[in-house]
């Protein structure tokens, strides 16, 4: 099931949940993970109705896509970015981003690096030599046989088990400071994880923080609301009283509600309106993956929030079906689209000043 699409239609649910509601919040008997930790599972327990990624615009958008249309194409900085990005811009330094691209500047940058190869461990012959010396000698070390000893004749571990912990030294381990930085580290840990990244999440994260902001700050008008909605890149963490069950979530950001209050710019409210999740793995395929059940969690915890703002107690919402969120409306995945493409580009920064709009005015409303 790990691998099984996102529902789409209440008959695909059923089919991929067919026990259901023996994992719904009202009947669930474990307790519900946080959302880093959510899968297959818990998109059924929400009743989680995702549709496949597409490029027609959200509905929810479509009365302020031609306004947004309209600040893009009259904004010379937003023109500029495009006719930039329609060259060979990623021969320039960073030095040379800074002076060309304007405003933009901060987002090109780490774009760019978000869009270099990712260095791959040199495990050549002349590194594996030097690592198996360091084992050697840690070895000898903690008197632990060699390769080919008593040991070797132990039954092996059976496929897929962790090995021996002598086998990888932990990922601090340096048994000659002078030596190469390269030193295998047990798979299970944070740094293997980390080595078998696409890409890092906090270049993405920033990358993606820095457009969002350029974006909404560029296309003000004086005709705004005095409020502003701003992107921060402080995460939100949301705890959610669902029944008899409590999650919580944290996202890498989003955008919040700022004013001038005791003579200091800040947030105004703990509600976070739109969510920014950075993963270092994407599938356009439209395969489940934790990324988009995290996303689940995400929604969940801003419409709580957004609940409590509006003065209702979580205990008065209905969870047996969960009735608080319209899934059944479906969660529409707009895009995919590619940042340094000029024209996809120029899409993004019109569905982000879009929702920017859509988000004042249910501020107002």
């Amino acid at each position: 099931m790990r691998n099984m699409n996102a529902p789409v239609s209440v008959e695909q649910f059923w089919q991929i949940f067919p026990n259901w509601p023996d994992d719904s919040i009202s009947q669930r008997k474990d307790p519900i993970r946080s959302g880093s930790s959510w899968g297959i599972r818990e998109i059924g327990t929400f009743q989680a109705f995702r549709e496949p990624p597409t490029d027609r615009v959200p509905l929810f958008l479509e009365g302020y896509w031609a306004e947004s249309e309209s600040r893009v194409s009259e904004n010379v900085d937003f023109q500029a970015l495009f006719r930039l990005l329609a060259s060979p811009w990623r021969a320039l330094n960073h030095e040379q981003i800074q002076k060309t691209a304007g405003p933009f500047a901060s987002f090109l940058s780490a774009l760019s690096q978000v869009m270099e190869n990712p260095i791959a461990a040199d495990t050549d012959r002349l590194m594996r030599e030097r690592v198996q010396s360091q084992l050697t000698d840690l070895r000898s070390d903690q008197n632990v046989p060699a390769s080919g000893s008593s040991r070797s004749q132990e039954t092996p571990p059976p496929f897929g088990s962790s090995p021996p912990e002598q086998e990888y030294p932990s990922k601090r381990f340096r048994a000659d400071r002078s030596s190469g930085s390269y030193v295998p580290s047990d798979p299970e840990s944070d740094q293997s994880i980390y080595d078998q990244r696409a890409k890092s999440e906090f270049a993405t994260n920033f990358c993606m923080i820095e457009l969002l902001r350029c974006v909404t700050e560029l296309s003000r008008k004086n005709v705004d609301p005095s409020h502003r909605m701003e992107w921060g890149i402080a995460p939100n963490t949301f705890t959610v009283q669902a029944g008899q069950h409590q999650f919580s979530s944290t996202n890498d950001g989003g955008l919040v509600n700022r004013a001038a209050r005791s003579g200091h710019w800040q947030r105004v409210s703990e509600v976070c309106y739109c969510s920014l999740e950075a993963k270092s793995w994407y599938s356009a395929s439209g395969k489940l993956d934790k990324g988009k059940a995290q996303e689940t969690a995400h929604l969940v915890g801003m419409f709580s929030q957004r609940v409590q703002s509006q003065g209702l107690s979580e205990q008065d919402i209905v969870y047996d079906s969960f009735l608080i969120w319209p899934f059944r409306k479906r969660v529409e995945e707009f895009g995919v689209f590619r940042l340094q493409d000029p024209t996809e580009l120029r899409t993004i920064c019109t569905a982000i000043i879009a929702l920017t709009l859509q988000t004042q005015d249910l501020i107002e409303s």
